[in-house]
């Protein structure tokens, strides 16, 4: 009855997603490994098109066995707190988010399978559930390693396959694509003792957001230019009091957790080391990379709030008042902006987002509306008040110019872009850098015939553009030539 209801209240809080759009790296296909990644975003006729309803219903009832499974292996506190955390919006209402809660459900029936049957069959079957997991993201990495602390000696079989999968192609294809963007950059990233600094404050953050989950968003600025920015770079390196506060907060949470459950310490602590920028790969921070952790963190909470039902409904209530606010902003891509503007006004990236969106998106005119111009232009002068060395922040400056047909001011932003880009690009950033040569020439050649003014001969745009900043990496990263074209669209600016 009380996972029933449970469930029903997971229902209810995430029935509105089923007539939800696609929305940032939906386009992106996962089915042939991500061996490749396109150079180019989709239409912007695909942000306006739904998934299937019935995958919408898929992922739903993914979070639903999930939670299912906490309620079986550790009770109905946990399955609860974990049933309605926000950080379960992400592998829910989003599309892409949807491969992390499958990488947890193949996670979580593994051990289950180990903890109800200790023997050769369970570990044969477990093997086979965590191949799985493996093959749907990269969270499940750690995950054997849980077993040399738990009592599970069974569980030490899951390093098999994992030894197949660090030799196999999709691991080490994706590894040299992160670890080339490194190369060539100005700020040398090689890893030293000061990087363990940087991964206490990263987990720290992760406990943060898992505990007082107050400001979700898409796109933070905490951990961003750190290969081009020196400064940026050493106060993240550095032992300061953030670092001091973080190692507090670590130390509390896993002596507190070990005395409380260890099982669910270790689950927490040996899953998102992973993601605690050792490497500095991928993007900085992410709380999609929180959900399989998380699980952990609700065990600890669940095994004490339990005992004390005033503390329980408190905790439960918060949680789902704060999923009830974030699940509508991932409705489609204008929501997805509007709230990473409203939650991170600092930063200058989420406002350039924004301004992208709205010149994108037109209602079919050739221009944009009227109502929209002024909008547009405020995001983006923001944005650069903010922080006028970003590449693309000027990028699309340069595009907003080029829509209004000033395209004078346009070749100055590019030229702008180029001269901020060129000291930093190497070679992941080379395939950006030729988009804004080419984008140059052509608003040279639209001056010198002549056209400015001419509501249908604006020069076309075609932005060095991904659909975020994870994304940018990988298609910089991508050897392969695309054909230069030139179209007498709207221009599609750049997004961060």
């Amino acid at each position: 009855m009380a996972l029933a209801l449970i469930c029903a209240l997971v229902v209810l809080l995430y029935v509105r997603t089923i007539n939800y759009y696609y929305v940032i790296d939906d386009n992106v296909k996962r089915d042939g490994y991500m061996y490749e990644v396109p150079l180019d975003g989709p239409l912007p006729s695909h942000w306006t098109s739904k998934p299937p309803k019935l995958y919408r219903v898929f992922m739903i009832g993914m979070h639903c066995v999930n939670v299912s499974v906490i309620y079986l292996l550790w009770g109905w506190a946990p399955a609860l707190l974990f049933a309605v955390h926000p950080l379960g919006v992400w592998g829910t209402a989003w599309v892409t988010g949807n491969y992390y809660a499958t990488t947890a459900y193949f996670c979580l029936i593994a051990y289950y399978l180990l903890h109800v049957f200790p023997n050769i069959y369970g570990a044969l079957g477990a093997m086979a559930l965590y191949t799985a997991a493996l093959n749907s993201t990269i969270c499940a990495l750690t995950f054997p390693f849980l077993f040399l602390f738990i009592g599970t000696p069974w569980g030490l079989v899951l390093l098999f396959p994992l030894f197949m999968y660090l030799r196999g192609k999709r691991f080490t294809a994706g590894i040299k694509t992160r670890l080339d963007f490194n190369k060539g950059k100005p700020v040398d990233a090689r890893f030293t003792w000061r990087r363990l600094l940087v991964m206490t404050k990263v987990v720290a953050r992760y406990i943060h957001v898992c505990l007082l989950p107050e400001k979700l968003g898409f796109f933070r600025l905490f951990g961003s230019d750190l290969h081009t920015n020196q400064k940026r770079y050493d106060w993240t390196h550095k032992a300061n009091r953030e670092f001091w506060e973080s190692l507090a907060v670590c130390l509390t949470l896993f002596l507190g957790g070990l005395y409380i459950n260890p099982v669910g310490t270790f689950w927490f602590f040996g899953i998102i080391l992973l993601h605690s920028q050792w490497n500095l790969t991928g993007q900085f921070f992410a709380e999609r990379y929180a959900y399989l952790p998380l699980i952990g963190l609700c065990v600890i909470a669940g095994t004490v709030l339990q005992h004390y039902p005033i503390a329980m409904t408190a905790v439960v209530t918060y949680l789902v008042y704060r999923t009830n606010k974030f699940i509508p902003a991932w409705e489609k891509m204008k929501s997805l902006w509007k709230n990473d503007v409203e939650v991170f006004p600092e930063n200058p990236k989420v406002h350039s987002n924004l301004a992208q969106y709205y010149m994108n998106f037109n209602d079919g005119k050739t221009h944009i509306p009227a109502y929209r111009v002024n909008e547009t232009a405020m995001l983006l002068q923001k944005a650069l008040a903010m922080d006028s060395n970003l590449w693309e922040v000027n990028m699309n400056m340069a595009c907003f110019c080029a829509t209004i047909n000033n395209v004078e001011d346009a070749l100055k932003w590019t030229d702008r872009a180029i001269e901020v880009l060129e000291p930093i690009a190497a070679e992941s950033g080379k395939f950006a850098l030729d988009k804004l040569y080419d984008q140059r020439k052509r608003l040279i050649d639209s001056i010198e015939q002549g056209r400015i003014g001419a509501d249908d001969k604006s020069p076309s745009l075609t932005p060095p553009a991904g659909n975020n900043a994870e994304q940018n990496k990988e298609k910089e990263n991508d050897k392969s030539k695309s054909e230069s074209k030139t179209s007498k669209r709207v221009p599609k600016p750049a997004r961060n």
